[in-house]
């Protein structure tokens, strides 16, 4: 799923609200380096001993990165906590295309 950027603030406050975001759901990131010849990795949401992770290549852009944060925020309850308005329109009315610049 892909998100409209016209909806977002400018790219650091957008992802300001999405780490309070994630706090609120006890979500920790982790920036580390994906790329390898071996296997294949690539960034998003998991469970690293009962914590919730989002795991995010540090390679990738500030918007892809947000992309990535929005698509895991979608699985979550987000019924009793505050969030941006911003942030509920993207989740409830995703593109069918990429982040537009």
């Amino acid at each position: 799923m892909n998100f409209k950027k016209n909806s977002m603030p400018d790219p650091e406050t957008t992802w300001e609200d999405l780490k309070s975001v994630a706090a609120k759901l006890s979500i920790d990131f982790m920036f580390t380096d994906l790329s390898s010849d071996e296997i294949n990795i690539s960034s998003g949401f998991c469970k690293l001993k009962g914590q919730n992770l989002i795991v995010l290549d540090k390679h990738l852009s500030l918007l892809d990165q947000i992309e990535i944060v929005l698509e895991t925020l979608k699985e979550f309850d987000l019924e009793e906590i505050y969030i941006p308005i911003w942030i509920r329109e993207c989740l409830e009315n995703p593109t069918p295309s990429r982040i537009i610049e």
